[in-house]
């Protein structure tokens, strides 16, 4: 009997282990569903569908090794500098499924537990839909970059409040990015049917002549899914008011059709605060060491700052860079405190961009500084080089051309605003640092401004030479030298002669 007993015991121990085995069905079918399927899908950008099992076990071996290396899903923010609400990363936990599952055979299991695939195609993804319109049908007008406008009447009588913002190309390959805007006032929604909206000049968000007329709201991006507005906030959209939506359809597709669907969804919820979205950091007004060229078969870090005029609570962040670009590095400064907040460290990916949204809302205050550092790859390495051999590369909208934005989304600061939580599970350590932890050094000019003979007072944690260099208010270098501290405390030097 005992005998008997172990067996039955062992039978059924090795039967419960079998039955809880990785397979299609009962795990890995999800993971890629809720990660993947997004962008591989019929219609979509990614090279192959993964909408069901036949589609997932024929391309295993590639799924396994590109899910190991943590390519895929896409994701270029680096997590160790900031963190994300609702960052599209596996854990090492989905990583070991899909190692299992593979090595395992690649076995379904039960397809009637299988989850079901998300239906996508055309079909709206949000939870409702208040409004829904398609852009006109257009056929692509120029073999390089060609970029449109489009008028849509929001059909309001009266104010609302978008929580939702969904835009579903009608042809994907052939367009690059959207911008949607709201026209308040009509006047640019004439201007484009009247055909005087110069868009040789506008051909993307930039401040200045009738764009300045025009709020923007969001848009669409390379990989992006629907964009929710964050709790506790909206755009507000004035009755009888227009969505105006820019498309830029990429260089190649000339005389291929377009008809892009704009969906939202309204909130109800009258306590909302309206959010503002900004390219607050641009190379065209920004920029400390321009022009933004980049030589031929070299590498350059280029470098923006944009001066906080007043508090403002920051909600999410979105870089933008063209084909040259290889990485984004954006943090914030307090000039009294020396403390600096890390906002992104983007490794770049022109094919997976993306709108990021802190997992809490970050303060900074009036005087605080935005610091951007952009980083240019223009040699052979780079794959997405669009030259071969490398050309210089100058600034410009143009997809062959080379850009350093920043957007950001923010509102007017009220106390408790870093309260508000948007994503708990990424929450990170406050990412605030102390410049003494960094080893950089806290300093201040006076008087300020200054000419030759001023005074450079400095925060000093250690001796040593220290390779120093002043530059202008609009952004020149005027001089460079070494200083040689001899104390280990705040330091008071004459400045030397200084060139104009």
């Amino acid at each position: 009997m005992k005998n008997f007993l172990s067996t039955a015991s062992l039978l059924f121990f090795t039967l419960c282990a079998f039955s809880q085995s990785v397979t299609y069905s009962n795990k890995v079918a999800g993971i890629i569903y809720n990660n993947c399927t997004t962008c591989h899908r019929s219609g979509a950008l990614a090279p192959f569908s993964l909408e069901n099992y036949k589609d997932a076990y024929s391309e295993r071996y590639s799924i396994m090794s590109a899910v190991q290396s943590k390519v895929m899903p896409p994701w270029s923010p680096d997590a160790k500098y900031s963190r994300f609400a609702h960052e599209i990363k596996l854990s090492d936990d989905d990583i070991s499924a899909i190692a299992d599952w593979v090595s395992n055979g690649g076995v379904r299991g039960d397809s009637t537990t299988e989850p079901v695939c998300p239906q996508f195609a055309d079909k709206s993804q949000l939870p409702s839909v208040d409004y829904s319109k398609r852009c006109d049908k257009y056929t692509v007008a120029k073999p390089l970059d060609d970029f449109h406008f489009f008028v849509l009447p929001s059909g309001l009588t009266q104010d609302a409040l978008i929580s939702k913002i969904e835009l579903l190309p009608g042809n994907k390959k052939i367009v690059h990015h959207i911008f949607v805007f709201i026209d308040s006032t009509g006047n640019f929604a004439k201007a484009v049917e009247n055909g005087t909206v110069d868009t040789s000049v506008n051909t993307n968000y930039v401040t200045g002549g009738n764009m300045n007329s025009i709020k923007l709201i969001g848009g669409y991006l390379p990989g992006a899914n629907y964009y929710t507005v964050p709790d506790a906030f909206t755009f507000r959209v004035p009755a009888n008011s227009y969505y105006i939506v820019q498309i830029h359809y990429a260089p190649g597709h000339e005389g291929e059709s377009d008809s892009t669907m704009l969906n939202l969804q309204y909130s109800k919820n009258t306590s909302l605060r309206p959010m503002d979205m900004q390219p607050l950091l641009d190379a065209s007004t920004n920029l400390v060491n321009g022009p933004l060229e980049i030589a031929a078969n070299s590498t350059k870090t280029f470098y923006e700052r944009f001066v906080v005029p007043d508090d403002i609570s920051l909600i999410s962040i979105t870089p933008h860079m063209h084909l040259i670009g290889k990485r984004m590095k954006v943090y914030a400064l307090d000039p009294v405190t020396a403390d600096t907040i890390k906002l992104i460290d983007d490794y770049w990916n022109f094919h997976w961009q993306g709108m990021y949204t802190f997992p809490k809302a970050i303060h900074l205050k009036a005087n605080d500084i935005i610091f951007a550092e952009g980083t240019y790859e223009n040699t052979t390495a780079n794959t997405d080089n669009p030259n071969n051999p490398p050309q210089e590369i100058v600034a410009g909208n143009s997809t062959l051309k080379e850009m350093m934005q920043v957007f950001f989304c923010f509102v007017p600061y009220k106390g408790g605003d870093e309260n508000i939580v948007f994503d708990s599970s990424a929450l990170a350590p406050t990412g605030i640092e102390k410049q003494n932890e960094q080893n950089t050094i806290g300093c201040r000019i006076s008087p300020n401004p200054v000419n030759s003979g001023g005074n450079l007072i400095l925060d000093i944690q250690q001796k040593g030479n220290y390779n120093t260099s002043v530059y202008s208010m609009d952004g020149r270098e005027v001089s460079n030298y070494i200083l040689n501290i001899n104390a280990d405390t705040r330091t008071s030097i004459t400045l030397p002669e200084l060139t104009s």
